[in-house]
């Protein structure tokens, strides 16, 4: 027999299950704006029916409800979406680096703009084709010289821009880490949370939400993995390693201990037990690789890219330099032995004498590359005459005289198996020869092959590929100039980073000093305006006046030599008296060239320079002009842009997608809340009504049975 109560206890249940409701649908419409909530529900069900099968049990029929009860107040996610994701999320935030770096490199060479690096070449180029015409004007040869200032310092300004873009993403890397490293923190703390709430039944709805949105942050940074185990904490793996576990968390360390080869220090990514931090994907990834990350010893690379910059140190300089390192270039110590130095072929003319009287010699130069160049000496010319007249050829024979005693000692200006001979020849009708010198002792440098390399762990031997005087080329790609002693030993450390702005900067640096060295050679060759007015009349030789030299070396030691170093390029500070700009040739421009008597408006040197311009270098990777070698680099730059632009705007759209579908489900809907809020309030009402006609019930029984015929 049930209670006349049971009525009333049933209502309460209603009452009081869909206030329950009442106060979940007030949370959701007061966080329908909060970032990473999950709209939630109750979920209500029936309380066990009255009466269960037995022997003693009423005979009413059937099974008596009993009321409602909240089953559980119901948190809306998928998990297969939040995976999809935070899978687009993190391609989004390496992509996004990856656009942003290049857009920025685009904007600092300024060509979309028709204001960068080429228009002042360009101008350059200009300012010497119209010295060709006018060699003798100060005006024109002083705008060569202000020309020449404009294309060092535009180098030298986007060396500059270049290392703050370097130290900017550098910053960077260290404020990811740091954000990484927080947010791993904070998931292990709402771990603890999470378990200490949902050891029993109850469900950390709005802790859920906490860690979810952590997860979303978490992933545009770095490539996450997340599994839930049976106590509902996550467990999370980053990169190649685990971030959180359980309730305890790990860190990733940025340390700048660790040097390049050139005493760089920028932040690298470790994990707290010393191993490196590999990421993925993501903004530490897409950091890492704008910035440049060291390759590690005996790899050639980090992410699998060509993009990298190379750093050298030579353990005694004076028997070694490093030309050039390729992308297949180990990074190691490599360990050369010298067994035979190289050496110039020389050869020495015979003690030097004077023709007789009213007679002349004439010395037939076959010089280096099989040209040949001639010149004469009369007989009231001296010895000191001759040496000169040898070396204003020196830019067509290769080939250079000093005097040794009385003869002349003829040497090549190249190391290796180059060779050159000298003919002199009286001046009959048909002129006989009197001396003829054939060069000996011209020999490449001989190493130990195979090069052993120290990669840390231990060695690797790298094979020779080939030999060319001093030159070395390792079958990987190391390019070295060998210019010990025999015997001798030497130790090249070549480190590497990989990474978008030193990509940049070592090919700027490559066209900069190639342009460097190219002008250089031909401006070392020619004769300079004073030259020309202190000697009228005479035999000139090669000025040897550098156009460009190193700053670094200027300012330390007053030495001019080539520029070492994108940033150090400037003009000769001789040059800065327009008069020593050698605009002249020393030689005459016949088919077999013979030293002449140079004039103030002699610009062949000048014409020899702008031709440049349209001249192939064999020192790129593959042969083409300088100008060329700078259309590729801002070609391949325009290409890898427009692709990162386009894959951040497509991923973008992906991840927008995926945000969308999973907002459908997760996100408050204002108005479904006002509906549910209306059907909670209308049940709660129901409810309380109940109660009411209950009460009226109980009073009927209690106040007014039993008191009929008093």
């Amino acid at each position: 027999m049930l209670s006349s109560f049971f009525g009333l206890e049933i209502a309460r249940r209603g009452l009081m299950s869909n206030k329950m409701g009442l106060d979940v649908t007030g949370h959701n419409i007061a966080n329908a704006n909060t970032e990473g909530y999950s709209r939630q529900t109750v979920v209500l069900g029936t309380t066990p029916s009255l009466f269960q099968p037995s022997l003693h049990r009423s005979n009413s029929a059937g099974q008596i409800g009993t009321g409602v009860n909240v089953d559980e107040i119901r948190r809306y996610r998928d998990s297969f979406l939040d995976m999809q994701y935070r899978n687009e999320s993190r391609s989004l935030g390496y992509w996004n680096i990856q656009s942003d770096v290049l857009q920025k490199i685009q904007n600092l060479l300024g060509e979309q703009n028709d204001t960068g690096l080429s228009k002042v070449m360009d101008q350059f180029w200009e300012s010497l084709e119209d010295l060709t015409a006018h060699p003798e004007q100060p005006a024109a040869r002083g705008v060569v010289i202000q020309r020449g200032k404009a294309v060092a310092e535009t180098f030298s300004y986007l060396s500059r821009q270049l290392r703050q873009l370097e130290t900017d993403y550098n910053d960077k890397v260290k404020s990811t880490v740091d954000t990484i490293n927080s947010y791993g923190k904070q998931i292990a703390d709402l771990n603890k949370q999470i378990l200490a709430i949902e050891v029993g039944t109850d469900k950390a709805n709005d802790l859920r939400d906490k860690r979810d949105l952590l997860l979303d942050k978490l992933s545009s940074l770095i490539d996450i993995t997340v599994s839930e185990d049976s106590r509902g904490m996550v467990n999370v793996g980053a990169g190649n390693g685990s971030l959180v576990t359980g309730v305890s968390s790990r860190e990733i360390h940025y340390d700048n201990s660790i040097p390049d080869a050139n005493g760089k220090r920028l932040y690298e990514v470790f994990w707290d037990t010393g191993t490196a931090c590999v990421a993925n994907s993501g903004e530490l990834k897409g950091c890492l690789e704008a910035r440049g990350a060291m390759v590690p010893k005996g790899e050639t690379n980090v992410f699998g890219t060509q993009n990298f910059d190379w750093q050298a140190n030579v353990d005694v300089p004076s028997r070694a330099s490093v030309v050039d390192v390729t992308s297949d270039t180990i990074v190691g110590t490599y360990q050369f032995h010298i067994n035979t130095a190289a050496a110039k072929s020389n050869a020495t003319m015979a003690v030097f004498a004077a023709p007789a009287a009213g007679h002349s010699e004439t010395y037939k130069i076959t010089g280096l590359d099989g040209k040949t160049s001639s010149f004469q000496i009369s007989s009231t010319e001296t010895i000191d005459d001759a040496v000169k007249k040898f070396n204003a050829l020196t830019s067509i024979t290769g080939v250079e005289a000093t005097k040794s005693g009385g003869a002349i000692q003829l040497t090549a200006t190249k190391y290796g198996v180059y060779n050159f001979s000298v003919e002199r020849f009286n001046d009959a009708a048909t002129p006989a020869s009197l001396e003829l010198q054939n060069s000996t002792g011209g020999a490449n440098v001989v190493i130990t092959n195979p090069v052993t390399v120290n990669i840390g762990s231990g060695t690797t031997t790298v094979g020779v590929d080939k030999v060319d005087g001093t030159r070395v080329t390792l079958k990987n790609g190391l390019v070295v100039d060998v210019t010990g002693t025999n015997g001798t030993n030497v130790n090249v450390d070549i480190t590497k980073r990989e990474g978008i702005v030193p990509d940049m900067r070592r090919r700027l640096q490559k066209l900069a000093l190639t342009f460097a060295s190219q002008i250089n050679q031909v401006h070392e060759q020619g004769v300079s305006l004073e030259d020309i007015q202190k000697n009228s009349g005479g035999i000139l030789i090669p000025s040897k006046i550098k156009f460009f030299v190193d700053s670094v070396a200027y300012n330390n030691s007053s030495s001019y030599i080539d520029p070492t170093d994108l940033e150090n390029l400037i003009i000769n500070p001789v040059l800065d008296d327009s008069s020593k700009l050698a605009a002249g040739r020393p030689e005459s421009s016949s088919i077999t060239p013979y030293p002449t008597t140079t004039y103030e408006g002699d610009g062949r040197n000048a014409l020899a320079l702008s031709q440049l311009k349209y001249n192939d270098v064999d020192t790129f990777p593959q042969p083409c002009t300088l100008d060329d070698y700078y259309r590729n680099i801002i070609g391949d730059l325009g290409v890898n842009g427009q692709q990162a632009t386009r894959m951040s705007e497509n991923q973008t759209t992906l991840t927008e997608t995926v945000k969308g579908q999973r907002d459908a489900i997760t996100s408050v809907s204002l108005d479904e809340e006002l509906t549910n809020m209306i059907r909670y309030q209308q049940a709660y009402n129901s409810a309380a009504r109940m109660i009411t006609a209950a009460d009226e019930m109980l009073d009927t029984i209690i106040s007014r049975m039993g008191v009929v015929g008093r």
